[in-house]
């Protein structure tokens, strides 16, 4: 055997150690989400589901278009505050052969002001109003974070800010 090719195979295992070592990282930290996430519903009185049954992807918004091969996971469904609210995990490709983008999604009904987006989102959000329906979007919120998420769905939903203050039903 000549010596490259004693010093190919090395590099050629390192690669493959890496590349396994990077899968089981990704599919660690994915588990570590799911679980936080799963933990956050129970606590709140919400449905977790960690994929979709086609629901959330039968909604009309651009975002769901199914030329980015979008797949929808960590799904948390249910009241807050008395409206309902869907928040879960969308990946989707941002183009031809391009890596999956992630975003953590909020579906809720829109209140007849939720075009107007205002002081509601952070600049890194992004509303979509189709019918009844508006969809918000941006980079994908730790689970400590959902209730931020669900509170910013609900004042969009509603067309305005959220009020700060204690919940009547609690």
């Amino acid at each position: 055997m000549s010596p490259m090719g004693v010093a190919v195979a090395p590099g050629i295992a390192a690669l493959v150690s890496l590349a396994v070592f990077v899968w089981a990282l990704r599919r660690y930290r994915s588990e570590l989400r799911r679980k936080a996430l799963a933990r956050f519903a129970i606590k709140e009185g919400l449905r977790f589901e960690p994929h979709d049954s086609g629901r959330l992807l039968a909604e009309p918004f651009g975002l769901f278009a199914p030329g980015g091969g979008p797949t929808v996971e960590n799904v948390l469904r249910g009241r807050w505050r008395r409206t309902p609210v869907t928040v879960a995990d969308v990946s989707l490709r941002a183009g031809a052969g391009s890596t999956r983008r992630r975003y953590t999604v909020a579906l809720v009904d829109a209140g007849p002001r939720a075009s107007v987006s205002g002081p509601t989102l952070p600049d890194e959000w992004t509303l979509e109003v189709q019918g009844s329906k508006a969809l918000l979007y941006g980079p994908v919120a730790h689970a400590e974070d959902m209730r931020l998420v669900f509170d910013m769905a609900l004042s969009v939903g509603k067309g305005m800010p959220e009020e700060r203050g204690p919940d009547p039903e609690a």
